[in-house]
């Protein structure tokens, strides 16, 4: 077996383990728990999560609020997951966010800023492992939220919006491994790992 298929084989393995029932509850409560350990940091430290937030170009000034914000919906978001209260809404919104960030991580790797973006509370110079790291944390809250058994269960949307949020899900995850060239690319020219 060559480096791709040993690689492709091991991820689908591990997206069959995720998405398996006995699994599921672990991961979800190990997303909550990511969740909540980054939203609490921003709680903490309101400012440097917001200063981050400027240097996203998110927000133009800084504010505590804004890193109170943001942790809040976090801490709000792992309270979801673990509760299990509309699961795949959840699902899908920890996708969406997990997603924001590696597009955002990724676009300030590739213009060359490696200032930090006290991500968990750290001040480490931001790098390919925060890029890797939000991209993982985005195909799994993906698979979990496309495999979600919940999503018939939920009223509302209809069994045509349930398929429009599936195949929305999977665009994104599908987004994500085509940015994992981006982390490749990164590595071997930057010499990070």
């Amino acid at each position: 077996m060559h480096g791709v298929e040993l690689l492709t084989s091991t991820a689908a393995n591990a997206l069959r383990l995720i998405a398996d029932s006995d699994m599921r509850s672990v991961v979800v409560w190990a997303l909550a728990g990511t969740l909540l350990w980054s939203g609490s940091s921003k709680v903490r430290r309101p400012f440097l999560a917001a200063t981050a937030l400027m240097q996203f170009g998110l927000v133009k000034t800084p504010s505590r609020r804004h890193g109170q914000l943001l942790g809040g919906a976090e801490i709000g978001l792992a309270m979801f997951l673990v509760a299990g209260v509309v699961p795949a809404y959840a699902l899908a919104t920890a996708t969406a966010l997990f997603t924001i960030f590696a597009v955002l991580i990724a676009a300030r790797l590739h213009a060359g800023d490696t200032r930090p973006c006290f991500c968990f509370g750290s001040d480490a110079p931001l790098g390919v492992v925060a890029l890797a790291r939000a991209i993982g944390l985005a195909l799994v809250s993906g698979v979990l939220s496309v495999t979600a058994p919940m999503w018939a269960a939920l009223p509302g949307l209809g069994a045509i919006g349930w398929y429009a949020a599936g195949a929305a899900a999977l665009i994104g995850v599908a987004a994500l491994i085509a940015a994992l060239s981006t982390v490749m690319r990164l590595t071997s020219t930057n010499g990070r790992s």
